[in-house]
């Protein structure tokens, strides 16, 4: 397992500085600016994700590259050296998916899953 050896600062969209020490805390921020519902931070509204939207709709190819797209979009926007090598996406019931990541920071790989339903966003490691 490679570790980042070296910190990444960042200044938050609402001008608060991030300073982040390993790759947990970069996978944190990334999570936490993936399960920001779009619209609803008050201070910038476009950051954020539309992931609640994808319950309700059929897995077909065009929903992968779309998810993905959104996904990659606000990862690129708001945090530095981190991209998505790799997602799958499994619908568990109606109102319920489970998405697969792996997110690669500086050659070093996590898998990421998050479990999301009308209601939440959980993270499973």
């Amino acid at each position: 397992m490679q570790h980042i050896k070296r910190y990444i600062s960042t200044f938050a969209p609402n001008g608060d500085f991030n300073h982040y020490l390993d790759e947990n805390a970069i996978i944190d921020s990334v999570l936490t600016y993936i399960s920001i519902s779009y619209g609803s931070y008050l201070f910038n509204p476009e950051i954020g994700t539309d992931l609640k939207f994808y319950i309700y709709q059929p897995l077909a190819n065009s929903t992968i590259t779309s998810l993905k797209n959104e996904l990659e979009s606000i990862i690129s926007e708001f945090v530095s050296n981190v991209s998505v090598s790799n997602l799958s996406i499994v619908q568990q019931t109606s109102t319920s998916l489970t998405i697969n990541i792996t997110l690669s920071i500086n050659n070093f790989y996590k898998d990421v899953t998050l479990n999301i339903n009308e209601n939440n966003i959980q993270l499973i490691q």
